[in-house]
């Protein structure tokens, strides 16, 4: 029965509130998609950089210095990070908010939203960064060794050309499988981070019907992020085709 009304849109009543699943999801639903969005852009705009300039300089004083980074933000909790970052950047300097989405006296909202936002997106998309970096290291130093590198800098290109336009393609396809399927990894850890920064979205209201013994509204969450683990899997097998030319599929 509840499949089936799924289908139809309808998730069912929270026990908490009376009200429809589906409307609570789609009211928390944007602010989560901000916040793992923003984590995301910030993941990859770092990560994937510092990893090809670390592979570029492997066994550099640099390159020991973000391995280090990378193993320290892979084995130290996100929790323990959130609460470092609380104490630092909003108790000790009073430079950003401790929780919520904005604050309603606030003059510009769009700063006061990104002054939010700030601390929670870089908490949720550190271990991101530190994961984009050693594979994007791994994946480089594997197509530098390669015969057709040596061959296209033997043609007299010119290094950035043979770097970006025959190391760095070939590498992505390790990349992009990487990128994709940390998806819902950002999801699944919005749960913990939204809970700390009292961030209102779809993390904060899974651990509110958790606490609550809120059925419908959990199963609601649960299939949204069943649902976004297999899209990340679709929408890796499609980047596969647009990055690499010889994969084509019938």
């Amino acid at each position: 029965i509840w499949l089936r009304e799924a289908l139809r849109g309808n998730l069912g009543y929270s026990y908490n509130s009376s009200t429809p699943v589906m409307k609570r999801i789609r009211d928390r639903l944007p602010a989560t998609l901000a916040l793992t969005i923003s984590s995301f852009i910030l993941a990859i705009g770092t990560g994937v950089p510092l990893g090809v300039y670390s592979a570029l300089r492997q066994y550099s004083k640099l390159d020991y210095l973000l391995t280090l980074f990378a193993f320290l933000a892979v084995s130290v909790p996100a929790f323990f990070f959130a609460l470092g970052m609380i104490y630092v950047f909003s108790i000790r300097l009073d430079l950003f908010p401790v929780q919520g989405l904005r604050d309603p006296d606030a003059p510009n909202k769009v700063v006061d939203f990104l002054r939010h936002l700030f601390l929670p997106a870089f908490v949720l998309g550190l271990e991101r960064i530190a994961g984009f970096l050693r594979y994007t290291r791994s994946a480089v130093l594997e197509v530098l060794g390669q015969d057709y590198m040596t061959t296209a800098r033997a043609k007299g290109l010119r290094e950035r050309v043979v770097l970006w336009g025959h190391g760095f393609r070939n590498a992505l396809i390790s990349i992009v499988t990487i990128l994709a399927l940390n998806i819902p990894a950002l999801f699944g850890g919005a749960f913990i981070i939204e809970w700390i920064f009292a961030w209102p979205g779809m993390g904060q209201l899974a651990v509110q019907s958790v606490n609550m013994r809120d059925y419908p509204t959990l199963m609601g969450t649960a299939l949204i992020g069943s649902t976004l683990v297999l899209f990340s899997n679709l929408l890796a097998d499609i980047l596969y085709a647009v990055v690499d030319p010889r994969i084509r599929y019938s």
